[in-house]
């Protein structure tokens, strides 16, 4: 146990590491993302900031009576310098993620959904451990704390609050979703 939790230590380290050595060209194309998420919200298609670290501090109401296309990002929802740097500093790895997300949840959610449904706690546990491992790439914290508890429960075997906790995992998901759409690459 020890051995593995050092092991963990070293990780978080290393990717730290990582983290602090972005390459000149991934720091580039960050910017330049940046530079394009502003012209379009100069251009009146988004909204005219584009941050790329989202704080709930932050998050100003939304008004309900603003046009399609105007409403701010979610906040709070993940952390961009933070994730690129968790995918090894690498932009293109950054939206490899992005687009296996937008992938896999909804079937992994569906997984966990029929697993509470059959009462198979470890179905439960392993599927959304799957999901949290894609989730911990993207710095997505509020996200990570839903799976981390959905996968404690299935590995505690207790069944009897998983569901609200698996729709709140969908929620969060899909507030991700929403915030990453940005960066999904584009395939043509």
């Amino acid at each position: 146990m020890r051995r593995l939790a050092k092991t963990r230590k070293d990780r978080e380290r290393e990717n730290c590491e990582l983290g602090e050595r972005l390459s000149q060209r991934d720091s580039q194309r960050i910017q330049s993302e940046r530079e394009r998420l502003a012209r379009r919200g100069s251009e009146g298609e988004e909204a005219k900031e584009a941050p790329l670290s989202f704080s709930l501090a932050a998050a100003p109401p939304q008004d309900p009576a603003a046009p399609v296309g105007q409403a701010e990002r979610p906040s709070g929802v993940f952390d961009l310098d933070a994730a690129v740097s968790r995918c090894y500093g690498n932009y293109d790895m950054f939206q490899e993620m992005t687009r296996h997300l937008c992938g896999e949840a909804d079937p992994l959610l569906d997984q966990m959904r029929a697993a509470h449904a059959a009462g198979n706690a470890r179905k439960l546990a392993d599927t959304a451990h799957r999901l949290l491992g894609t989730v911990l790439y993207l710095a997505a914290a509020p996200a990570l704390e839903a799976a981390k508890c959905v996968e404690a429960m299935g590995r505690a075997g207790e069944l009897s609050a998983a569901s609200a906790a698996v729709e709140r995992l969908a929620g969060e998901v899909a507030r991700l979703k929403d915030a990453l759409r940005d960066h999904c690459p584009r395939r043509d």
